[in-house]
């Protein structure tokens, strides 16, 4: 499990004791993170839809060139984790949140961050996923989810 969690405290920042709180399950196509002990853990390793027992935190992307599995952040995922993030996490205002959620993109040059996927928050809140590269944030909010903020009218 040392991947994954190594690549979150690399790509954002998370710090080693945060991420320690939880217990994460891997499989063949995602990393799920769960409140669950051990103990029921170990009760549950022979279910075979073991994931349901948390939240999907990452996506395994397949292999690139260079033989290395990747990770797309989920948003639900980062919900739980983004808000102790130092690093590639995008602040936007309320225009750029309307403009983004109607549209799916918007261009941005936020400091010190890099091409790949960030944290986009609003107002000090997490809302999800984003992926960012030369200038343009494209989220990656599930599809519902972005729907149901568009129509919220909290923003």
């Amino acid at each position: 499990m040392d991947t994954p969690l190594r690549y979150l405290m690399e790509r954002f920042g998370i710090p080693e004791g945060v991420l320690l709180r939880w217990r994460y399950v891997e499989n063949r196509k995602s990393v799920w993170l769960t409140s669950v002990d051990e103990e029921t853990l170990q009760e549950a390793s022979g279910f075979k839809r073991l994931e349901f027992i948390g939240v999907r935190l990452l996506r395994k992307i397949k292999p690139s060139r260079d033989g290395k599995v990747h990770f797309k952040p989920t948003s639900y995922g980062l919900q739980l984790i983004g808000q102790w993030a130092t690093r590639n996490v995008i602040d936007i205002e309320r225009s750029q949140l309307l403009t983004l959620l109607k549209e799916g993109t918007i261009r941005i040059q936020p400091d010190g961050v890099e091409n790949g996927f960030v944290i986009i928050r609003y107002r000090s809140c997490v809302l999800g996923c984003g992926l960012y590269k030369d200038g343009l944030l494209r989220h990656q909010f599930p599809k519902t989810r972005a729907e149901v903020l568009a129509n919220s009218g909290l923003f």
